[in-house]
């Protein structure tokens, strides 16, 4: 049990010193990996009204397998999507070439090999702008 919390110390300390390079710390049992969850993302869960143009942004917990992280919309967004890690590679932004669809819920799903149920729900869930309706007046003649 010592061994392994000193390997566990030490994986951490790579990661405060900003190597990146501890995602498992070992132990007489083999490796234990790190687990990651989702802390916040934006659309969150339930928003409504969001902009037709906005990313889909997902902060994770900690550094992980970021080869492993796949990730799914419905209903499929149109044209191109994007996908950017940060430098620490802990949030990531899906931008989008083509405007959500107004009026819109979509469902967002993360997944990884690393990456395992937290306070945050996934897949979650928001509905994009309304545009506002048009009035108009029209005045009428009667003729007689």
């Amino acid at each position: 049990m010592a061994g392994y919390a000193h390997a566990l110390i030490a994986a951490w300390a790579l990661v405060a010193m900003g190597t990146g390079a501890a995602n498992v710390a070992s132990h007489s049992g083999g490796p234990v990996p790190l687990t990651t969850t989702i802390l916040w993302t934006s659309p969150a869960d339930g928003e409504t009204d969001v902009a037709l143009d906005a990313p889909i942004v997902v902060a994770f917990s900690e550094i992980g397998d970021t080869a492993s992280i796949t990730w799914s919309i419905t209903p499929a967004v149109p044209g191109t999507v994007i996908l950017t890690w940060d430098m620490n590679a802990v949030v990531l932004t899906m931008n989008h070439s083509l405007p959500f669809e107004a009026c819109t819920l979509y469902t967002v799903e993360v997944s990884g090999s690393d990456v395992v149920p937290g306070a945050v729900p996934n897949p979650w869930s928001f509905t994009t702008m309304c545009p506002p309706p048009v009035v108009s007046h029209h005045l009428f003649a009667l003729h007689r």
